[in-house]
């Protein structure tokens, strides 16, 4: 009897072993496979635990502004399309990817799921993984990125695909290569942010309120991070010229942040540096 138990228990944690992680290795191990420095053993991807299978799986990655060019360079505090796309023959796709800021490999900006098929885990407290939610028929994966503040730097975005055969294990996949998007700060970064800005921010330092006084109408999402790139306040709000909306910064620590004030066209209208 004991020994059926063990033979069951055996057979039982050798097929979690082998379980593929449907819904994004981040999400279900806690897992870097990007090919990032941000794992146990430094650029491990997607064939550390996937393999066998052979469907000439490949892996692309661009970044798009607003009209849908592809860029080479980025504004600090605008918004971009972050596009992941995994072509093979396998019936079903996964991914996962991250942005770092060359150098320091902080947290680069913020990465935000576009597509139904993708989502976002953050690992360390900082770290926005985007990764599939489920096997994905098709293996194109969307992402909005806004970008970390001005003078942030050349950024890295890591990523890495997986072309899946469909039989619910890590046996008889296809994993690419993992790829590195560099993506340089445009000299034309934060030029021009103090110049007859069409919302005026104030006061600057600040230690309780700040209030935003627009010149324009309309619906906006008020964006405010740290320096390092993580999220401290997002709210949607509608401006109307002569009302000043306002932002409740009191718990927040002393530091530098970035406002950024985004349309409801995605376009940054205005990025402001702000000193509590």
């Amino acid at each position: 009897m004991y020994k059926t138990f063990f033979i069951l228990l055996s057979l039982g944690a050798g097929s979690f072993l082998l379980m593929s992680d449907d819904t994004g290795v981040a999400t279900e191990t806690g897992k870097d496979r990007t090919g990032s420095p941000f794992n146990a053993t430094g650029g491990q991807q997607c064939n550390a635990c996937h393999s066998g299978g052979s469907f000439s799986s490949t892996i692309d990655t661009r970044l798009k502004d607003t009209s849908g060019a592809i860029v080479t360079e980025y504004l600090g505090g605008a918004t971009y399309t972050y596009e992941v796309e995994v072509t093979s023959t396998a019936p079903e796709h996964g991914f996962q990817a991250i942005a770092l800021i060359s150098g320091s490999n902080a947290n680069a900006g913020t990465l935000n799921a576009s597509s139904s098929n993708a989502k976002i885990k953050v690992l360390a407290s900082t770290r926005r993984y985007a990764e599939q939610t489920a096997p994905s028929a098709t293996g194109l994966f969307v992402m909005t990125w806004i970008a970390p503040a001005p003078g942030s730097g050349t950024v890295n975005f890591y990523a890495c695909g997986n072309a899946v055969n469909g039989n619910g294990l890590k046996t008889g996949d296809d994993p690419t290569s993992a790829t590195v998007l560099t993506i340089s700060e445009s000299p034309l970064s934060g030029i021009g942010e103090n110049a007859s800005p069409p919302v005026n921010v104030y006061p600057n330092p600040v230690s309780d309120f700040v209030y935003i006084n627009p010149s324009f109408a309309g619906t906006v999402q008020l964006l405010l991070t740290s320096i390092d790139g993580k999220t401290v306040n997002n709210q949607r709000d509608y401006f109307v010229p002569g009302f000043a909306s306002v932002l409740d910064v009191r718990n927040l620590p002393k530091g530098t942040y970035i406002l950024s004030i985004v349309n409801n066209k995605d376009e940054v209208v205005q990025t402001t540096k702000i000193i509590k």
